[in-house]
């Protein structure tokens, strides 16, 4: 039955896009009845071909809202709920865009000003150091993703327990991340820096960040339902010194976050982001419709009293300087069909959300959902519906020997600047952060990675290429300091050349040769011992350590790997959710087996010069040690030798 329900819905979407496209039509209408009917197909069809159970949809136009529905599951417990128009859904980092709002409020209201160092408006525990570098991060950094902050959050940013939740600051000053580039240079996104600015509404206004964004925000863009509170108990509040709980109300009519397939489905791990400025609004689809009218048109947002469209424009200049970028200053600028826009994504372990802003035509779109099925599908509806509704010219594909070459140079081994640097996480973080870049022979670039579903993306000349899925974009050029580096195409993000030992080929190529060196090494120790163990001490001294290195390796090495096996089905859900876990033993199994290593090689020389070992045997021990120093190097180029946190 539901394959058949899939059947019928894809062909009625089918119909529907065919019908849009015909000649004899004039073309699309805005009418609230067509756009309904795309909307209801769209999301029926996508919903069931990527297995999402719940997710809400808001497109308005001119002023005007032309959809705003639930669609599917909200929730399953205690007993099944539809979701509608006034659901409350977690829209990840879209949370971000109301808080940059508040603070262009401050500064037009001479509260502050953006390029004040931040550190005027935070408190002694939250001060950022220098970490080495000479320029202060000021709150443009902040708003630009660009104060240099490696990334963190494994095992902290989300926790599956809101017992598991720490007030704001609390979680700031005991999660610093440390800064590895001078700010302002390069654009690398920050949810720690993000929530920074929190603090700056906080400590500038005098009023808590919840009550402050309801007050100030929320609530006069008429976003009546929206809340960065949330949904456990009061005493829990009360108990852990968190924020004022959502209301009872709006707690029993939000979303729950569930896993299945559309034969059933059922709660999963909750997210609770520790910062909520950086992730952690609920809003319905009648909010984001009242947003969307608001970021639509400058002059409504200037009626509502919270932004003069001028302070609005200045919020909307350029930030980082990057070559042919369309990175804005505080969101993210976005192209598709020939229509300039702005908007901001997000994702979560179960559930994602997209707006989507043109300001020209006065039209948004935003949907989000509540499953993990949604990743791929919340993005691209909005561009769907853009490229059915709002064609335009836009870019042609340039295929030409000039962008051959180009994608010639770009083809190898990447990787991203957002990610950690400084302690054990980036051992898990090399394998999201690396991806390749395939050249084809028309000048195409075809990106790889572990984690994601290749990409491919159409040249547009000039170091640019465009992805033929959702029409991201990314920039290949030089940096302020003469590095090839790719940027993507919003600017939030770059990318410079893997090493050696960030390239994922060679890094599981090594880690797989330790460990099967490894287990002979142990099979070979073991069976000595049970048959023929040396009675020479210096001999038996040199079995040993070599023995212990092995079995040392053998216990980290697979049980790193085994966690890594583990993180590609869940999609990383038990590493952002349990971490660090067994990395701790992980880090100092392999710090053993390192030092052992390092050992066993002054025993063995020594071994060596008092006894003639078999060449097979001298071969083998040299072979073996060789692998296992290499092993070091590559563990300790990603803080694996032992365990740090920052």
């Amino acid at each position: 039955m539901e394959r058949l329900r899939l059947i019928i819905a894809r062909f009625l979407a089918a119909l529907f896009l065919l019908v849009l496209a015909s000649p004899s039509v004039a073309g699309p209408t805005f009418s609230p009845e067509t756009v309904t009917a795309y909307g209801d197909g769209i999301m029926r069809e996508g919903m069931e071909s990527n297995d999402v159970a719940g997710g809400s949809l808001a497109i308005v136009k001119d002023g005007r809202v032309l959809v705003s529905k639930g669609y599917g599951l909200a929730r399953v417990e205690p007993q099944p709920q539809n979701a509608t128009a006034t659901t409350l859904f977690q829209v990840a980092s879209i949370s971000k865009t109301p808080v940059f709002i508040a603070i262009m409020q401050l500064a037009e209201a001479g509260r502050l000003r953006l390029d004040d160092p931040v550190n005027r408006y935070l408190p002694n525990n939250l001060q950022i150091p220098a970490d080495g570098f000479k320029r202060p991060v000021l709150i443009r950094h902040l708003m630009t993703h660009s104060a240099g902050f490696e990334d963190t959050g494994l095992g902290t940013l989300e926790v599956d327990r809101p017992e598991r939740l720490q007030p704001l600051a609390t979680f700031l000053a005991q999660h610093r991340p440390r800064r590895v580039r001078e700010p302002g240079l390069q654009a690398s996104y920050s949810n720690y820096g993000e929530a920074l600015l929190a603090i700056v509404i906080e400590r500038v206004s005098g009023i808590d960040f919840p009550t402050y964004m309801e007050k100030r925000v929320l609530r006069p863009l008429g976003m009546v339902h929206a809340t960065y509170r949330y949904p456990y108990s009061a005493s829990l509040a009360q108990r852990l010194g968190l924020p004022a709980p959502m209301a009872a109300l709006k707690q029993s009519n939000r979303t729950q976050q569930l896993a299945g397939t559309l034969a059933g489905w059922k709660p999963t791990r909750a997210e609770w982001i520790e910062t909520a400025p950086s992730g952690g609004l609920w809003a319905s689809a009648d909010d984001m419709a009242a947003y969307m009218i608001a970021l639509s048109d400058p002059a409504r947002m200037e009626a509502t009293g919270v932004l003069k469209a001028s302070t609005f424009a200045t919020m909307m200049r350029p930030g980082v300087p990057l070559p042919g970028t369309e990175h804005l200053g505080f969101g993210h600028y976005w192209m598709r069909g020939g229509h300039q826009g702005f908007g901001h994504g997000g994702s979560m372990m179960f559930g994602a959300s997209n707006l989507v802003i043109v300001p020209e035509m006065h039209l948004g779109v935003f949907t989000s959902t509540n499953s993990r099925g949604g990743f791929d599908f919340a993005k691209d509806l909005a561009d769907r519906f853009l490229m059915d509704f709002a064609p335009g010219v836009g870019d042609r594909p340039v295929r030409s020997a000039a962008t051959i070459t180009m994608a010639r140079q770009v083809a190898g081994d990447w990787i991203w600047n957002r990610r950690n640097w400084t302690d054990t996480q980036a051992a898990l973080m090399v394998f999201q952060s690396t991806f390749s870049m395939e050249a084809l022979p028309g000048g195409d670039l075809v990106q790889r990675s572990l984690l994601s579903k290749p990409m491919r993306y159409e040249p547009l000349g000039g170091g640019v290429w465009r992805s033929t899925r959702d029409g991201t974009r990314l920039i290949y050029a030089n940096d302020a300091d003469g590095t090839p580096t790719l940027w993507n195409g919003h600017g939030s993000g770059s990318a410079v050349r893997a090493t050696f030992f960030q390239r994922l080929i060679p890094v599981v190529a090594i880690l797989v040769m330790t460990l099967l060196t490894a287990i002979i090494i142990a099979i070979r120790g073991v069976r000595r011992i049970a048959t023929n163990w040396p009675v020479n001490i210096g001999e038996r001294l040199a079995e040993s350590t070599m023995l212990a290195a092995g079995v040392s390796w053998l216990l980290g090495v697979g049980w790193f790997l085994l966690i890594v096996a583990r993180a590609i089905p869940d999609h990383g859900i038990s590493i952002v959710f349990d971490y660090p876990g067994p990395m701790v033993a992980v880090g100092w199994l392999i710090a053993a087996a390192s030092s052992l290593t390092v050992a066993s090689i002054g025993i063995f020389v020594a071994f060596t010069k008092a006894y003639r070992l078999p060449a097979r045997i001298w071969l083998g021990r040299v072979a073996a040690t060789i692998i296992f120093l290499v092993a070091t190097a590559l563990c300790w180029s990603l803080n694996l030798v032992g365990y740090w946190a920052s």
